[in-house]
């Protein structure tokens, strides 16, 4: 991934007290994470890295960072 892509970030199973808590720490945890949207899911992306944060799941998902032409087009393939 190179060093200046910013990766969306997704939130799958947040409860209200998390999700109060992302809309108002959302600047910070763009910038401090690297990251560009925070959105809220039901289900996690296909071919995500994925972070269990008490009873929410932190999802990157992977094929956001593959555009590039360093990474093979099978691995490209297999992560959509």
């Amino acid at each position: 991934m190179p060093p200046a892509a910013i990766a969306p970030l997704v939130v799958v199973g947040a409860n209200d007290v998390t999700r109060e808590r992302l809309g108002r720490e959302d600047s910070a945890i763009k910038r401090l994470a690297r990251v560009g949207d925070i959105t809220l899911a039901d289900v996690a992306p296909k071919g995500s890295a994925q972070i269990v944060l008490n009873e929410a799941t932190i999802c990157l998902p992977l094929v956001a960072c593959c555009c590039s032409n360093m990474v093979p087009p099978q691995t490209r393939a297999r992560l959509h």
